[in-house]
């Protein structure tokens, strides 16, 4: 199979961006990683995000923010940047064994709310143990975490936890994450099974 890069311009915050196919079956990039870089969703340094070739955590980021559809990107885009419902990264260090971290509060629910809830910080967490992990699990992680956000929800109950993560899972592979969601359901099965069988 011939790999080839297909170049066509779409429209990206009020400029022209690139919109780039690796591969005939490979991922859509809808921009680059510089343009990501300096935007309200990219992680920063409070956050222990130390640069996108850091590790796979890193990296897995950067994949997602890129091929992220534009409607979904500038909706993650002003909820990130909102004061009323952004949320935080939280990307500890692989050898971080413990620590003190201050979080931000980052949602602020209406008070007319009939049943209102403090202020409260809103984090995406990506866990050290994501680095033993193959690279398209990372990715498929991080999509599902930020489908949540882009879905606005928030600490699931019991009652709808099952289907948020429907919800969220269906989104990923709107997204274009199909390769990624097969491969996290897969090893998720086999866990699932080792755990029934005591494994």
């Amino acid at each position: 199979m011939d790999e080839r890069t297909d170049r066509e311009p779409t429209q990206e915050n009020g400029g022209v961006a690139m919109r780039e196919r690796v591969g005939r079956m490979g991922p859509t990039y809808y921009r680059s990683l510089e343009t990501v870089l300096w935007t309200a969703l990219w992680p920063t340094t409070e956050s222990g995000f130390s640069g996108p070739d850091a590790n796979r955590r890193c990296r897995a980021i950067a994949e997602v923010l890129r091929r992220l559809p534009l409607d979904w990107y500038e909706q993650l885009l002003q909820q990130a940047a909102s004061d009323e419902d952004s949320f935080s990264w939280f990307i500890p260090h692989p050898l971080m064994r413990a620590g003190l971290w201050p979080f931000p509060v980052t949602v602020h629910p209406p008070e007319e709310a009939v049943l209102p809830r403090a202020p409260h910080a809103r984090m995406l967490y990506l866990s050290p143990t994501l680095e033993r992990a193959a690279d398209a699990i990372v990715v498929a992680e991080v999509a599902h975490e930020l489908a949540h956000i882009a879905l606005a929800h928030h600490v699931a109950r019991m009652n709808d936890y099952e289907a948020q993560e429907a919800e969220a899972w269906a989104l990923v592979r709107t997204w274009g994450f199909v390769h990624e969601e097969r491969r996290h359901r897969t090893l998720r099965a086999k866990q699932d099974k080792a755990e029934r069988h005591g494994g």
